[in-house]
């Protein structure tokens, strides 16, 4: 309460939602087709992070045209992209990734592995195919979010390396 007053979200917190839920609850459950669209989105947003390392990568190369930075990281993965992206920044001498911009990702790498390869053997799914368990639904929904942060924020820092690679050639 403010001053005696509810806050904003106290009095929204009775309020129902279009899915009949109140504001504030947890989800108990969730639809196998809203687990499968959040995982699918999920991956999506991992590939386009995987994607715009390796844009960042080819874009700061020397010597090699962007095609060609792109097919030396074509099989790379995150970890690596990061790892090859590192020193290329202290040749150039400029901060495309931050310490930690890279830490991030390399915690997203391990999120993605887990939604890749272990998901369905680890979560608990409901009758109907759906995820069961709240604290599962909260994972998918956060790394969801911030795998989508990090796919903005790696496309706005391609941009200017990218523009200035294809001045150059």
């Amino acid at each position: 309460m403010i001053g005696g007053r509810r806050k904003p979200q106290q009095m929204n917190a009775n309020r129902a939602n279009n899915d009949g839920e109140k504001q504030g609850e947890e989800r108990v459950s969730m639809t196998q087709d809203e687990f499968r669209i959040k995982h699918s989105t999920l991956i999506e947003h991992y590939q386009h992070v995987e994607y715009n390392l390796e844009n960042i990568y080819a874009a700061l190369t020397d010597n090699k045209s962007f095609i060609e930075g792109m097919e030396d990281v074509e099989k790379d993965t995150i970890k690596r992209l990061v790892k090859r992206i590192l020193p290329l920044q202290k040749h150039n001498q400029i901060v495309v990734l931050t310490v930690d911009e890279c830490a991030e990702i390399e915690r997203i790498c391990a999120r993605r592995n887990y939604w890749i390869h272990e998901c369905y053997i680890n979560l608990v799914f409901n009758y109907e195919g759906g995820l069961r368990k709240p604290e599962d639904i909260r994972m998918l929904e956060s790394d969801l979010r911030e795998a989508e942060q990090m796919r903005d924020c790696l496309f706005e820092k391609k941009l200017p390396y990218l523009k200035k690679k294809m001045q150059s050639e």
